[in-house]
């Protein structure tokens, strides 16, 4: 009978995680202890190991998927020279569908007009043929601020919602609503114009340790140290620019470490960042 594998508890704080990339393809041999997928933790980005071996039937589960849940299946196993024939069993796997999913001419089982925020992937049927994918977090949040999913442009994997979706489409409707989900103790700056910065989203790896750092600084106590430098060159020859140029007013050393500060920052532009909450 086909086996689904669950998404490990990779970690004891481990909650869910993105599926980075499947280092497998449905119908390879996997051996017991092959690698075959890339799960990224708050911490790392992670192979899991087979603990069984066979083929791989189906994957449930997109690379790039965010906010998998622990033991989500995330993919079907085929074991003792099974075929994907096989997967349609008695056990309710489909060939054609993920967890969650409900197809265009099937009826949603009694008690299951809600879709549990564990499950990999929500599919919120409208009406007609169309059905709307969003990912548990965003049909969540989406749901909390009163947004229809079928007004909200998708941006993962197949046009799927995420998270960022929801945020991005809440900010226009209610231009100065922060995000639901930024962690209450993360500092944010007011950010300029639009257009006149770069965004970049961070993955989980990065807002764990802004959030950290942010706390870090805040919370506990700090001291500085001071180091002192002979800049004698340095002031010989602020003096003699002074001497020499005709205008006023004189630079002063600022003037020197602003100069330097920028030529850094052309060198290595990543530097000159500011966190925003996302």
């Amino acid at each position: 009978m086909p086996k689904e594998i669950l998404l490990p508890e990779i970690t004891a704080d481990f909650e869910s995680g993105t599926i980075e990339r499947w280092l497998k393809t449905v119908g390879d041999t996997i051996e017991v202890g092959d690698p075959f997928v890339e799960v990224s933790t708050d911490k790392a980005v992670v192979e899991i190991e087979a603990e069984e071996a066979g083929v791989l039937g189906q994957i449930l589960v997109d690379a790039g998927t965010e906010d998998v849940a622990v033991n989500t299946p995330i993919a079907i196993l085929l074991v003792g020279g099974e075929s994907a024939d096989t997967i349609q069993s008695d056990n309710g796997l489909q060939a054609d569908q993920g967890p969650g999913t409900i197809s265009n001419n099937e009826e949603a089982p009694a008690g299951n007009e809600s879709l549990s925020a564990s499950q990999t992937r929500v599919d919120l049927v409208s009406e007609g043929d169309d059905r709307t994918f969003a990912s548990p977090v965003a049909a969540r949040i989406a749901a909390q601020l009163n947004i229809n999913l079928d007004a909200v442009e998708g941006s993962g994997p197949g046009g799927r919602i995420v998270l960022g979706d929801v945020e991005s489409f809440a900010a226009r409707q209610k231009p100065g609503v922060r995000s639901a989900t930024k962690a209450p103790d993360t500092e944010v700056i007011e950010l300029p114009p639009s257009g006149a910065y770069t965004e970049e989203p961070a993955d989980k790896i990065r807002q764990v340790v802004a959030r950290r750092l942010a706390a870090a600084k805040r919370e506990i106590p700090h001291f500085y140290l001071t180091v002192d430098f002979n800049i004698d060159q340095l002031l010989n020859l602020r003096r003699q620019i002074n001497l020499s140029a005709q205008a006023e007013p004189n630079i002063s050393i600022n003037d020197f470490f602003i100069r330097a500060s920028a030529l850094a920052l052309q060198d290595f532009p990543a530097v000159n960042v500011a966190w925003s909450g996302e």
